[in-house]
Formats: structure tokens, C-alpha cells, sequence
């Protein structure tokens, strides 16, 4: 029986012998993300690959839960077992560990290219990390509520420099489309400085983006005190400059998700379809706006500390960590 399939029976809720547990922690090793991000190596690697194991079937339950909720939208969740226990598995035990560690609540930015795959991650990392039934919890929050609503857009004009200047929702999606300065506020209140977080016993109500309305909605989304690990995605994340250097500078982790080059294209047009707009439109407004934000984003990367590759399915084919950046990459 193959790695891929004793995992599959092992998702399933089968336990594996003694021997097969031995020959799951061996592949682990040939693994590279594993020895650089994980710390994974030929003396620990059964013990890992049997915690992982255990932990195997609740997260593979909580992933195969049903879509999941995107933005006002149904996404299909893509991952295979094999993925969620080389990857999300340990990802989710290393955020756990640092919230755990962490003063006040811990924020993690899950930042990458515009229909980069960050929105389906995030709310899929969710799951991961509420199986691992950490004694906290866990809580997401997404760039796109702090778009300016499209009653502004409509109102205002683009900054100088812009190629062809006009109404902001010509570019909705840009930087200057979005609120930084109270996305970074907000990020404040949610840390509560460095102290252990006071409760008054409310909520914190920050917006969302609904794509069925394309607009934020206030108050959508609630962070409860006892969430002490909050992940955050958006595009401009890492950005430092135009405005943004307060927001990068909040986050106590930072992921980029990266993509073959020009994957993101043909998922943005989609997308632009689906939002009502014609092929046509969609094609333009990807010229126009997407093309020139996804090279922005793209420039954001040697921020990350975690580099979180992807292939053109959307797939993680391995965890980096900046410092081994541009070494070995996964042949899984």
C-alpha cells in the first residue's frame, strides 16, 4: 500500500501498524519543508508522524464538513489527506503553539496575489485549527470588509499618478480602495497592546465583504475574548509603503501564498463574471486594475515569514521559511 493511500485509510479513522507508522515517519524525512520549517528529522520523525496520525482523523473530518463559507459564497474545499497531514496539520500545531505563548491575541496575516487563494486557506486553516481543539479561540478576519463602499468609490477620484485617472470603482480592488488606516486600528484593538486582554464582555464587531452585495458589511464578523488567535487575509498585508507600513507592522506571524505566475488570472476574470460583470469587462478590469495589484503583491513577498507554496490547483505543495527562501522546494 502507497504513503498517499495508508493516509487516506488513516483519515478514515483505521489505525496502521507499528510498521506503517515507522514507514509514514520515514517518507516524512524525504519531505523537505518538513526538516527546514518543522524541524522534522530522522531522530523524531516516527513520534511526529504518530501525533499527526492521532490528529489525523478529526481534521480530516472538520475538512470534508461541507463547503465552506466564502464571502457570501459556497467554496469547495481542495485538499487531500496526504496534504492535510504533511502540511496543515503541523501549520495549525505551530500557530496553536505561538498563540498559546502569546501575551495578548495573536495575529497571523495570510497575505498573497488577488484571487490567490487566500479567503478558501484561511476559512479552511480555520477548520484545521479548531479540530486540534486548542483551549482558545480561533477567529478570521478578511481584508476585503474594509473595502471603501462602492457609494464612495462612486464619489471619489483616483489619486495622482493613476495611468487613466477616474472614479475610484474603476480600480476597485487597489490600495487606495481600502480603509488602512482603520484596518490598522482595528489590528490594535484586537492585539490590546502587549498586556493579557481585558474583557468588558463584548465582542469586537469588524466588517466583512459579502460578494453577493460587493460591498463591506458592518459588524459581520465578531471577535470574542476568548479568541486568542485571529488570521487575517487580504492582499496588501505585507505591503510598506503607500500607507500600509502600520498594518504590516501589527502581525505577529506573516504568510504570503504564492502561485505559478498567471494562475491568479483566469480566477479573477471568474470572478468578475460571477459578480455580474461581462467576459469582456471582467478581461478589462483585470488590464485595468488586477494586473498592476498583483504585481504590488507580488513585491510583498520577502516579507513573509512563512512562505506557503502553491501549485496552479490551489494545492500546498510546501511550507518555507524565509530564511531558506529560494532553496529545495517539495517533490512530493
Amino acid at each position: 500500500m502507497s504513503i498517499v493511500e495508508l493516509l487516506q485509510h488513516a483519515a478514515a479513522g483505521q489505525g496502521l501498524s507499528a510498521a506503517e507508522q515507522a514507514g509514514v515517519g520515514q517518507w516524512l524525512v524525504g519531505e523537505p519543508s518538513q526538516a527546514l520549517c518543522f524541524g522534522l528529522n530522522a531522530e523524531n520523525a516516527r513520534a511526529i508522524a504518530v501525533e499527526r496520525l492521532r490528529r489525523l482523523p478529526a481534521v480530516w473530518q472538520a475538512l470534508n464538513a461541507g463547503p465552506l463559507e466564502v464571502a457570501g459564497y459556497a467554496e469547495e474545499v481542495l485538499c487531500d489527506a496526504a496534504e492535510a497531514f504533511c502540511f496543515h496539520i503541523p501549520l495549525g500545531q505551530l500557530l496553536l503553539e505561538r498563540a498559546a505563548r502569546a501575551p495578548g491575541r495573536y495575529l497571523v496575516a495570510i497575505a498573497g496575489v488577488p484571487a490567490g487563494g487566500k479567503s478558501v486557506f484561511t476559512a479552511l486553516m480555520a477548520r484545521v485549527l479548531r479540530a486540534l481543539r486548542p483551549p482558545f479561540g480561533v477567529a478570521t478576519l478578511g481584508l476585503d470588509g474594509y473595502h471603501y463602499p462602492n457609494a464612495y468609490l462612486e464619489a471619489h477620484r483616483t489619486p495622482p499618478g493613476v495611468a487613466v485617472p477616474g472614479s475610484l470603482r474603476l480600480y476597485k480592488g487597489a490600495h487606495f480602495t481600502f480603509n488602512a488606516l482603520r484596518l490598522a486600528a482595528d489590528l490594535r484593538r484586537l492585539r490590546g497592546g502587549r498586556a493579557p486582554i481585558a474583557s468588558d464582555g463584548h465582542p469586537l464587531a469588524l466588517p466583512a465583504y459579502d460578494r453577493s452585495i460587493h460591498d463591506p458589511v458592518e459588524g459581520a464578523v465578531a471577535i470574542r475574548f476568548e479568541d486568542r488567535l485571529v488570521l487575517v487575509e487580504g492582499n496588501y498585508l505585507l505591503c510598506r509603503e503607500h500607507g500600509w507600513d502600520d498594518v504590516a507592522a501589527l502581525f505577529d506571524l506573516r504568510l504570503y501564498l504564492e502561485l505559478p505566475p498567471g494562475v491568479n488570472r483566469e480566477r479573477m476574470v471568474a470572478r468578475h463574471v460571477r459578480g455580474g460583470r461581462s467576459r469582456e469587462d471582467g478581461d478589462a478590469h483585470f488590464e485595468r486594475a488586477d494586473r498592476l495589484n498583483t504585481e504590488l503583491v507580488a513585491s510583498t513577498r520577502e516579507w513573509a515569514d512563512l512562505t506557503v507554496e502553491l501549485d496552479a490547483a490551489y494545492r500546498v505543495k510546501g511550507i518555507w521559511r524565509a530564511c531558506v527562501r529560494g532553496e529545495a522546494r517539495s517533490t512530493r
